[in-house]
């Protein structure tokens, strides 16, 4: 995928464009691999609406995948 910028350009500028790179990019993972970014700007959440969004993905699911990157350690 070339490193031009693809801002404003559709979800499909974003997407590799070969199988070959699709197994590069994309991957599964155990949701226990997952940790919070230490990075994350968002310090506070507020708990009912922490467990509304929670509620809301159990009844409905998640229309969008997560973003995660690979860190050290495997997670």
């Amino acid at each position: 995928m070339s490193t031009k910028n693809v801002l404003g350009r559709g979800v499909g500028a974003l997407l590799p464009e070969d199988a070959a790179e699709a197994e590069e990019k994309f991957f599964l993972c155990d949701i226990d691999k997952i940790s919070a970014n230490p990075h994350q700007p968002r310090s506070y959440f507020d708990e009912d609406k922490l467990q509304q969004l929670a509620d809301s993905i159990r009844e409905k699911g998640v229309i969008q995948p997560l973003l995660v990157t690979k860190g050290k350690g495997n997670r």
